[in-house]
This record gives C-alpha cells, sequence and structure tokens, in this order.
C-alpha cells in the first residue's frame, strides 16, 4: 500500500485593476446623489468634532475660573478665622492673666 503523493495546490492569484487618471484623495463614486451625501457626512463629523473640542475648551475654562473663586474665598476664610483664633487666645490670655492677678492679691 502506496498513499499517492498531490501536488500542493496553487493559490489563485489576481491582477490588479489600474485605472488611468486615479486620484487618491477624490471619490470615485459614480452616483453622484451618493458621492454628495458621503461628503456632506464627512463635512458634518469634522465640524461635530470641531463644536465638541470648543465645547470642552469652554467647561474647562469655566471649571479653572471656578477653582479660582473658591480658592480666593478659601484664603479670605482662612484669614478671617485666623483673626478670631488670634482675638479669642488675646481674650483668653487676658483672663488668665486677671486671673492669676486677683489670685495673687488674695
Amino acid at each position: 500500500l502506496v498513499l499517492k503523493r498531490l501536488k500542493p495546490k496553487q493559490i489563485k492569484q489576481f491582477n490588479p485593476v489600474v485605472h488611468e487618471g486615479f486620484q487618491p484623495g477624490k471619490d470615485m463614486d459614480p452616483n453622484k446623489e451618493r458621492a454628495a451625501m458621503k461628503k456632506f457626512k464627512k463635512k458634518f463629523k469634522r465640524e461635530k468634532k470641531h463644536a465638541m473640542r470648543a465645547l470642552q475648551k469652554d467647561s474647562m475654562f469655566i471649571a479653572q475660573q471656578r477653582q479660582k473663586m473658591r480658592s480666593k474665598q478659601d484664603a479670605a476664610r482662612h484669614k478671617k478665622m485666623k483673626r478670631v483664633r488670634s482675638e479669642m487666645e488675646r481674650e483668653a490670655m487676658d483672663t488668665n492673666i486677671h486671673a492669676l492677678k486677683s489670685k495673687k492679691k488674695k
């Protein structure tokens, strides 16, 4: 018993179709309506991306302005709290000194 050796099958190769006057950036669709619609969709998509970028920039600017305002308010609040705390400490110190003086007199 001997197996037959088969030749490997050749892969079919196709010759490329070459068009005269081919322009890489130009749409070669023969249907004018479909080509116009495709062009319109591409333009719409590009404008939509531009609008999204502009909105993103605007929202970032607004967020930065809010953050600046919030930090200014926080700084003012901290300054006020520091002033109030120092006044309270000064009053406590005065009361302690007064209490010590009255204790010494007795």
